[in-house]
Formats: C-alpha cells, structure tokens, sequence
C-alpha cells in the first residue's frame, strides 16, 4: 500500500491546479476537485478490502519478556 494515503492530496491538489490553469472561479475549482477526491478514494477503499490488508497485518509469533540484561551505556 506504500505511500497510497496521498493520492486523495495529490488529486485535490492537481485538480485544484488545473481549474486554476483554466481560470474558473472559486466554486469551479471546488466543484472539481469533488469528483477527484471522490475517484481518488476508490483505491483505498479496495485496498482495504480482502484478505491483503488483513494477511499483511497478521502476528506472526509472540515473544515472552525474559530477563532484562543491562543497559551498556548505563550503570
């Protein structure tokens, strides 16, 4: 999944680009960035789903605490 968290910024932010590049108003560069934001989101949503993230996300083993040994930099 990597860096995915930031396609929604990089869409927002290159449709708000784009509607400024073509000089529409304000509530034009709004309304374009909704749709982007919107199909942005669609693969995380995905991702999210299936076994992926679940099997990606799984405890693989549990270590027991043992003896703790003395700290080299320390007394």
């Amino acid at each position: 999944m990597g860096l995915a968290y930031l396609l929604p910024t990089l869409a927002v932010v290159s449709a708000a680009g784009a509607g400024l590049a073509l000089q529409l108003s304000d509530l034009g560069v709004a309304l374009l960035c909704l749709p982007a934001l919107a199909l942005s989101l669609i693969p995380l949503a995905l991702a999210g789903r299936g076994e992926g993230l679940t099997e990606a996300l799984r405890v693989e083993a549990l270590h027991p605490a043992g003896p703790s040994e003395p700290d080299p930099c320390g007394p």
